[in-house]
């Protein structure tokens, strides 16, 4: 889609114009870096020295050698709790399984014990017993007395 009044041009057609018939581009220069060899390294250092002075300087390297130290002992504190934390997690998991097993074992007998309850207390049973070990009789309809 063109817009009303422009031609269309090519790409290259535009690229190969300046922008403003006017305008020159000119090239930035672009500075040369410098290579820093073995002995510039060693004299850039040797003049940082003459402008700080030494005890200046051997206390900041102090500092950051006590926070390098502080931060090691830090980081060595912290795997350290890591490990606890992760032992400490894996035993109280193997406790909760053994007091899950024990629980089902428990529930286990427990429904056991109620079968077995349920199957003394039947009237047929307790009826028999009656009637067998104690020498119990069902009394006749006439010499039963309802009281109300």
């Amino acid at each position: 889609m063109t817009l009303p009044g422009r031609k269309r041009r090519k790409l290259s057609d535009e690229l190969a114009e300046p922008l403003d018939s006017g305008a020159s581009f000119v090239a930035a220069e672009v500075p040369e870096v410098p290579t820093i060899t073995k002995q510039s390294w060693w004299s850039l250092v040797a003049e940082n020295i003459r402008v700080f002075s030494l005890p200046l300087l051997r206390s900041i390297f102090r500092v950051r050698f006590i926070g390098l130290g502080c931060g090691l002992v830090i980081v060595v504190l912290s795997a350290l709790a890591v490990v606890y934390s992760t032992h400490w997690s894996r035993q109280l998991f193997s406790e909760l399984k053994g007091l899950q097993l024990h629980r089902d074992q428990l529930e286990r007998e427990w429904s056991q014990l109620l079968l077995e309850q349920s199957a003394w207390s039947t009237h047929n049973r307790i009826e028999r017993i009656a009637m067998e070990q104690l020498n119990m009789v069902m009394p006749d309809m006439d010499k039963v007395e309802v009281v109300r």
